[in-house]
This record gives structure tokens, C-alpha cells and sequence, in this order.
């Protein structure tokens, strides 16, 4: 029976061949000077090296992509035509993370105090509203009845029944026409403004927090935007700004 274990002339020859460019390869390097060796090392090392690195750093940006936490804004408040004081604001947004369980981090509590009617408040309301990222709106009341009458809030007598109950608190609720959406109207008829007069509001004068953040606004008044899916959480911070 032939021994298994026994080299062949093939690995003898091999192992030779390996020692012998072993071999010439250190005698290379002991012949070479500085600058060629430089030039050695760079094409035949660094570039590997650097391939190497190029390919971990794939693998390592590819796995925090994928495995990060999802960033998730729990509330979207849209505050219109006011400048919030920052502190106070920065205090709010602590508490509602707090309430909410939401590490400031990847879930958020966004209470924006960028939207300016003499700007593109309009537009990125709609915006917002179509890709239902807006929960809340607060505004004056004479800019609340012009969004209303554009169809961006919901009617609060729509709601469940429990909705704004479950604290005990009484809030005076306001009324506004809203948004005509009728397919026997023509095309020539004006819609906003036309639908029927409904709930869509609630009035902030009695809220003392929301008192000693406003600068401009006289009559400030809380609404639900329509087509939230954070509706819960849209009534809480109505319940958190009227304590």
C-alpha cells in the first residue's frame, strides 16, 4: 500500500521553487536604495493595501446603512407666521419626547416655527400634507380660516367620540367653512371657503405655555391637519399645551 504521507518530487520541487523566490525577493530588496524602494513598496504593497481598506470601509458603510435605526418623526407641529422663543421651545420639545418615547434622536418631536405665509408656507403645507408628515397646526385665527378653507384640517366632530374628553378639560372649539369638494360644481366655481361650517379648531387663549412662547399672534388656535396618522398624539399635545 502506498505511503499517503511520502512527498513527491513535485512538492520537493515546489518547496524549492518557494524558498528560491523567497530568496530573491529579499536579495531584491537588500539591492534596491531608498527611493526605489519607496517605489517598490507603492506598486506592489500600498495598492493592495489601500484596495483592501477601500473594501472594508464598503463592507462597514454598506452595514450601517442597513442596520441603523429608521429615524421617525413622532409629531410634525407646523407653527405659521410665528417666532417661538428657543428656549421655551427646546423645553417643550424635551417634555413631549419625554411623554412620547422618543429619544430626540431617531424619533423625533418636530415643532416648526418656519412657516410664513408670505413665503412658501402654502406650498410646503400641501406638500406635507399629501405625504402626510403634518400632524398640527398652529396659527392666528384669521390665517387658520384661510388653511380650513383650503381643506387642510380635519373636522374635529369626525373624531371619535372620546377624542379631546379624555383629560376632563372643557376647550372652546371654533368654527369655519372649509373646502367645497363636490363633483356637481364646474370647474369656474370657486371651492375654498365654501364647504360647510364645521369644527375645525380650537382656541389656544387659554393655554399658558403656548402665552409665554408666542411673540406675534393675538388669537392662536390649535388644529388637527387632515390626513395624520399621529391623530393620538396630535390630541395629546392639544391636552399638553391647555394644562
Amino acid at each position: 500500500m502506498p505511503d499517503l504521507q511520502k512527498k513527491t518530487a513535485l512538492d520537493d520541487d515546489a518547496s524549492i521553487y518557494r524558498k528560491d523566490r523567497s530568496r530573491t525577493e529579499k536579495q531584491k530588496w537588500e539591492e534596491m536604495d531608498k527611493k526605489q524602494r519607496r517605489q517598490y513598496f507603492a506598486d506592489y504593497y500600498l495598492r493592495k493595501m489601500l484596495g483592501m481598506a477601500a473594501g472594508i470601509f464598503a463592507v462597514f458603510f454598506l452595514s450601517w446603512h442597513f442596520l441603523k435605526p429608521a429615524d421617525e418623526t413622532v409629531l410634525y407641529v407646523a407653527v405659521v407666521d410665528e417666532s417661538l422663543d428657543k428656549e421655551k421651545l427646546e423645553e417643550m420639545t424635551e417634555d413631549l419626547c419625554e411623554r412620547f418615547g422618543a429619544d430626540g434622536k431617531h424619533k423625533k418631536v418636530l415643532i416648526d416655527d418656519t412657516f410664513f405665509m408670505k413665503d412658501d408656507a402654502l406650498t410646503r403645507m400641501e406638500v406635507y400634507l399629501h405625504s402626510r408628515q403634518l400632524d398640527a397646526v398652529i396659527a392666528d385665527e384669521t390665517v387658520w380660516r384661510e388653511l380650513a378653507g383650503y381643506g387642510f384640517f380635519k373636522q374635529l366632530d369626525e373624531m371619535p367620540e372620546e377624542s379631546f374628553e379624555e383629560s376632563g378639560d372643557t376647550y372652546e372649539f371654533l368654527e369655519t367653512e372649509g373646502y367645497l369638494d363636490s363633483e356637481d360644481i364646474s370647474f369656474e366655481d370657486h371651492e375654498v371657503g365654501m364647504g360647510k361650517k364645521a369644527p375645525y379648531g380650537v382656541s389656544l387663549a387659554g393655554s399658558r405655555r403656548f402665552k409665554e412662547m408666542k411673540a406675534y399672534m393675538e388669537h392662536p388656535v390649535f388644529a388637527v391637519a387632515r390626513g395624520t396618522e399621529n391623530e393620538e398624539r396630535a390630541e395629546l399635545f392639544l391636552e399638553y399645551l391647555m394644562e
